[in-house]
């Protein structure tokens, strides 16, 4: 039987599809140029998301700055002392304090017997502790002119030796009727033997020795020193924090901490940055360390000094805002400042405002009346130092104004920003002088290229597609 074969001649459009399915698109398409990867809005953005990391990266210099954050916890203002001068609270001790520093200690005898323990120095503590709070401000401090020239042999103030032998005798009558309350309460004397034998055998001649103006180095021993010592630390013991400056027990203490701030040598000064907070929460920890401080100085004081052994004559109290997140100030009894903070010759109190620096001895966490509001107490730590600088490459006007960044964030701005240029310039240059266009395809080659195609039966050509075609028809038995 005679069949007929139907088939469809293939269109253009069937045969670019097959082609299309044979040679991909990017065979046959070619591009002039190269498309540029920063061009129209893919280069806007990278551009944006460049100049944002440079920005986070500010903003995270500028967030590890404390002091930046003082508008957000209300740290931009401290507590100041009321008043147009200065109080009796800002004075150090001094000569009026005339009445006993303790009245209420053991009963009737200040002195009366408590039992130590074992240690020695134990003995010794006990026994200036009750001297110290049985003398006022003004006899602390001739007991410590006595012991500093007993230690070191050297001669007493002239005219000092009328009020330092009444005292000296004092102090020895109380001792001596220790040492018998000793004996009679102590099961085992013996071991106090040590401590009375040290009295008898260093302190008292070399006591007698420089009242007597009988200079001698050999009793300049280190027992004595050791004495001296244990003195400085007993009257250290009896400062306590949050109260006034010039508690009568704190006299001995306080000279006695001028004297190993001008005693330490600068080179030597160990400094420790401490923050305010610091200070206050943990006063014992920290008294008698050297402490950095930097701030704005906002307030100085001119208070005079009481007779001291040491020659100084007044005092210049400078209250500084910390460079660090606080309302509270630092309190800095210092005794040379530069010219642009000193008082005038009839002031005793001037408002400045000035980056200072400086390295103090801190002695404790003083109270004083603050100027926000009436009889409202506030804290702020006391610190000793013998000067006060003022950096010269900060000012006040300069502090307050705009900040550079930190090196790090500048040089990771650099370096983002190089690396963008470095990358536009590439692609402006391949797209334009440096790269060359990709040349179309001559039509020979193209019909070369798809003859070999054929030859390799990659493609299929018409007659072989109407023979697949005409095959499958008669194939078909249902056809």
């Amino acid at each position: 039987m005679n069949r007929k074969i139907k088939f469809q001649m293939p269109t253009r459009d069937d045969a670019d599809a097959d082609r299309d399915e044979q040679w991909p698109a990017s065979g046959r398409h070619f591009s002039p140029t190269p498309r540029s990867v920063f061009g129209g809005s893919t280069g806007l953005r990278l551009l944006v998301l460049c100049l944002m990391l440079v920005m986070v990266l500010w903003a995270m210099s500028y967030a590890a700055r404390p002091e930046n954050w003082n508008w957000l916890f209300k740290f931009n203002r401290v507590d100041l002392p009321a008043g147009e001068v200065a109080g009796d609270e800002a004075e150090p001790p001094a000569s009026d304090f005339r009445q006993p520093a303790d009245t209420d200690s053991d009963s009737a005898d200040p002195l009366a017997f408590a039992p130590p323990s074992s240690a020695r120095d134990d003995l010794e503590q006990s026994f200036w502790r009750k001297v110290l709070r049985r003398l006022d401000g003004d006899d602390q401090v001739r007991l410590l002119t006595l012991i500093d020239c007993a230690t070191k042999q050297k001669a007493v103030p002239a005219g000092a030796t009328a009020t330092l032998s009444p005292l000296w005798s004092r102090v020895r009558r109380w001792r001596r009727d220790l040492h018998l309350q000793w004996q009679e309460n102590a099961a085992d004397f013996s071991r106090f033997q040590p401590a009375v034998e040290r009295w008898s055998q260093t302190v008292v001649p070399a006591v007698r020795a420089v009242l007597e103006d009988r200079i001698d180095q050999a009793l300049a021993t280190d027992d004595m020193r050791v004495v001296a010592s244990g003195l400085s630390d007993t009257a250290t013991g009896l400062i306590e924090d949050r109260t006034p400056v010039g508690r009568p027990q704190e006299a001995y203490a306080w000279f006695s901490a001028w004297s190993e701030v001008f005693e330490q040598p600068i080179g030597e000064v160990q400094e420790n940055p401490v923050t305010v907070t610091q200070l206050l929460a943990q006063p014992e920890a920290w008294r008698g360390q050297n402490i950095s401080l930097r701030g704005t100085a906002l307030r100085v004081e001119r208070v005079s000094a009481s007779y001291n052994p040491l020659g100084i004559e007044q005092y210049h109290v400078v209250w500084i805002k910390p460079d660090h997140p606080s309302s509270f100030p630092w309190c800095l009894y210092t005794l040379v400042i530069p010219e642009s903070l000193r008082c005038g010759p009839d002031e005793t109190m001037r408002s400045v405002e000035q980056t200072v620096t400086a390295n103090a001895r801190f002695f404790k966490n003083r109270l004083f009346n603050a100027g926000g509001s009436a009889g409202e107490a506030a804290v702020a730590p006391l610190l000793m130092s013998a000067t006060l600088e003022v950096p010269v490459e900060v000012s006040a006007s300069e502090d307050r104004g705009f900040r550079m960044p930190g090196r790090l964030t500048i040089w990771l701005s650099l370096a983002c920003i190089a690396g963008l240029a470095a990358l536009i310039a590439r692609s402006v240059y391949r797209s334009t002088i440096g790269g060359r266009p990709r040349a179309l395809p001559r039509q020979e080659q193209l019909q070369q290229d798809f003859a070999e195609l054929q030859q390799d039966q990659r493609v299929e050509t018409v007659s072989d597609k109407l023979k697949r075609l005409g095959q499958a028809e008669i194939d078909d038995p249902q056809d």
